[in-house]
């Protein structure tokens, strides 16, 4: 069984255990490293439950067309007028 397996496997025995509110409170005592690989483990398992999400993900990552780009500061700005 791969490392991903095993961790998914024992995050969800663990989270079965836990109440939202508690998992919050965990995740805000962790140190920022820490948070930082819980939320890419969140969003890798979301984006691998999302087909089509993947295959959009990938056309875009992918485009060469420096006109399809967008700056940092506005891929911030709109993130941020999202509320996220």
């Amino acid at each position: 069984m791969s490392n991903d397996l095993v961790a998914v496997a024992l995050a969800r025995r663990y989270l079965l255990s836990m109440k939202l509110d508690e998992l919050e409170r965990e995740a805000e005592r962790l140190k920022p490293e820490e948070q930082r690989k819980l939320i890419s483990f969140l969003v890798r398992m979301d984006i691998q439950r999302d087909q089509a999400y993947q295959e959009e993900l990938s056309r875009r990552l992918d485009d060469q067309k420096p006109e399809a780009w967008i700056s940092l500061h506005e891929a911030e700005r709109r993130l941020k007028a999202d509320g996220l």
